[in-house]
């Protein structure tokens, strides 16, 4: 395993994480009409849409990540999974009271989630892509 690129794309998973939280809250003032008749009824619908959105780029990361991985997808997007789980927590638990309230499951079930649909897409197109053209040896 190549402990160093999982170690990247776990930063640029959690950062995207982060950064679409940020910017969805950011936009929240202005565009909580979009998900309820008040702002009190549009509060609690932010959460999934986040989720959902998250959830579609790190698809997309994961993707990326897999692409080159020949020997062992799935192992190495379920360890990207755990490595940016443990990323959330530390950061969580860093502006939480405790680790308890930092782990959330909903989270890793989230994560599990989107690296078994990420190594299931990148075996279907690793199966049915057009196969590469080779090039000729030397002396032919």
């Amino acid at each position: 395993m190549n402990w160093g690129r999982i170690l990247v794309f776990a930063l640029i998973l959690f950062a995207l994480a982060k950064a679409v939280a940020f910017l969805l809250g950011a936009l929240y003032p202005y565009t909580w009409h979009l998900y309820g008749a008040t702002f009190e009824q549009a509060a609690p619908l932010i959460l999934p849409v986040r989720r959902v959105v998250t959830a579609m780029l790190a698809l997309a990361v994961y993707l990326v990540f897999l692409r080159p991985i020949s020997e062992r997808p799935l192992a190495h997007a379920l360890v990207l999974c755990v490595v940016t789980t443990a990323f959330t927590v530390a950061w969580d638990a860093w502006g939480a009271r405790s680790a308890h309230e930092a782990f959330d499951p909903r989270n890793l079930v989230g994560h599990v989630i989107v690296a078994l649909a990420a190594w299931l897409a990148s075996a279907l197109f690793r199966r049915f892509s057009p196969e590469q053209v080779t090039k000729p040896g030397r002396g032919s």
